[in-house]
């Protein structure tokens, strides 16, 4: 058996004890800690990854939350939960909050399970888990960040504010209370975020002009007349 303290730990800041078994007797072991000093007496223990565990390797009682791993659970980013496609439930895999250092998180949930992408010599396959639900947010991320930067409607789009667009766009159940340990701020939903952003940027004084229509508001009705022209201000 090694044990190696770091104080503080790069990461989190926080003490951490790494404790590390070699060839040891099976059975239930029990991990008593004693110490000099303490705050509020709070620990947290997890284990390595499941695949990388000898067979049977458990908590006799585990908890679920706070499971979400690094990078997932620095600042500044987008924390991503997953689903089922079809159910649009929860998995058991999937990683929970709140973290340690009392950041909300996940942020939004995804479909996970059963995603199709590409595979080998131009092949369709499926992929499941945290990273198929996250590189759909990260596709979301960049659908926004065209829009923003690239077509000019948001140019000063950096990760906090793509952040605050999907929790305000997110999708909500009315059994939950929100934010909450397993979905966050509720469900991915990019057409609720554009829905959210065209009431923030609708100009209902502005004519816009295209090469075969003219479009504009007047209060809560859209029209849209086949002609071409300039843009300009009522």
């Amino acid at each position: 058996m090694s044990v190696n303290y770091y104080t503080p730990e790069h990461f989190t800041g926080h003490q951490v004890v790494s404790i590390s078994f070699k060839n040891i007797k099976a059975g239930i072991w029990k991990i008593i800690l004693k110490t000099e000093f303490k705050s509020d007496g709070r620990y947290d223990i997890w284990l390595q990854p499941n695949n990388t565990l000898p067979e049977g390797t458990m908590f006799l009682e585990p908890d679920p939350e706070i499971t979400l791993t690094i990078p997932s659970t620095a600042r500044k980013v987008i924390t991503v939960a997953y689903s089922r496609s079809d159910k649009n439930i929860l998995v058991s895999e999937s990683g929970r909050g709140f973290n340690s250092n009392n950041l909300i998180n996940p942020d939004i949930v995804s479909e996970g399970i059963n995603i199709k992408t590409t595979g080998v010599s131009n092949s369709i396959t499926t992929l499941s888990g945290s990273s198929a639900a996250t590189a759909i947010v990260a596709g979301a991320c960049a659908l926004l960040l065209q829009w923003g930067v690239i077509d000019g409607n948001d140019i000063t789009m950096y990760s906090i504010k793509i952040r605050s667009y999907f929790i305000y766009g997110a999708r909500r159940d009315a059994l939950y209370k929100y934010p909450n340990k397993e979905l966050g701020y509720g469900n991915l939903d990019l057409l609720g975020v554009f829905n959210v952003l065209s009431k923030s940027y609708r100009n209902y004084h502005v004519k816009i002009s295209h090469d075969n229509y003219e479009e504009f508001y007047i209060n809560n009705l859209f029209i849209r007349i086949p002609c071409g022209g300039k843009e300009y201000n009522e």
